[in-house]
């Protein structure tokens, strides 16, 4: 960087949240799967966490969130730069949930997109609006991260069901005096080696079994909430031939092997450093 050069002050001004009523705690699990209250909280620090119910949809919340962070900061949504939105499982896959809040928002000709990176989503939004804030013409923007991780999740696996819920989170990141300032990021991926003697690792679920989520809209008719017996599932895929209506634990010799090599899985990882302004 040339010697003189004056960095523009870029972080959060405001954050606005939202989550549904309905409340899954660690008692309730303890009905549900072999496990405590104390085993829960000494791994996790986690007591209860929010589920979305059978009719609820996930587009309120993170409009809630972003409203609420707008209203904090003092700015309309019309003359918002950009809308990152960090999700992995949406209430549709498109259009995007960036352009739904956008549209609910009112508003006009911001740059609108979603992003997917998991727990880091949030961490890798705000890393981008950064970087946008600093090489284009934008005064700021919104970066939201809403997930309904329940209608995903295996409630027969205790390692990883105690840990998601439900919400919206919104942050209204500029480059006029924000109150928390941006003073370093961090964005990486690192792959991973398996142990040779350990199964193949699976989101969501037992390391011996795949949780398939359908390509189109999940059905909550179709699914057994948390508030009803037994595991809650998505249904599977339809597939062709005869793996029709079957999970593909390995892939059929016509199929290519995945792009990466065998042994490896990658995940995504990165940091934030605010700072506060006085």
């Amino acid at each position: 960087m040339p010697k003189g050069t004056i960095m523009t002050e870029i972080g959060i001004r405001s954050i606005g949240t939202s989550v549904p009523k309905k409340i899954l705690t660690n008692a309730d699990l303890e009905k549900m799967v072999e496990t405590t209250d104390e085993w829960i909280v000494s791994r996790t620090g986690i007591k209860e966490r929010r589920v979305l119910g059978p009719d609820e949809k996930l587009r309120p919340h993170v409009v809630a969130a972003a409203k609420t962070a707008l209203e904090r900061a003092g700015l309309q949504g019309k003359d918002a730069g950009f809308i990152i939105s960090s999700t992995v499982i949406s209430d549709r896959f498109c259009p995007a949930q960036s352009y739904e809040i956008a549209h609910d928002l009112g508003t006009e000709r911001a740059l609108a997109f979603d992003l997917n990176a998991a727990c880091s989503g949030m961490i890798y939004g705000l890393g981008i609006a950064e970087s946008l804030l600093q090489t284009r013409d934008l005064a700021w923007g919104l970066v939201t991260a809403a997930e309904q991780m329940t209608t995903a999740t295996d409630y027969t696996d205790r390692a990883g069901c105690i840990l998601f819920g439900d919400g919206a989170a919104a942050v209204v990141v500029t480059k006029e005096r924000p109150m928390h300032r941006l003073l370093a990021t961090e964005l990486g991926s690192i792959p991973r080696r398996r142990s040779p003697d350990r199964r193949r690792q699976r989101p969501f679920g037992r390391t011996d079994e795949k949780l398939l989520v359908p390509a189109e809209r999940i059905d909550r008719d179709e699914i057994r909430r948390p508030d009803h017996a037994g595991p809650l599932r998505a249904r599977p895929p339809q597939g062709r031939g005869r793996h029709q209506g079957r999970p593909l634990r390995h892939p059929p010799p016509s199929q290519p092997a995945h792009p990466r090599r065998r042994g490896q899985r990658s995940s995504r990882a990165g940091g934030i450093h605010l700072g506060h302004r006085e």
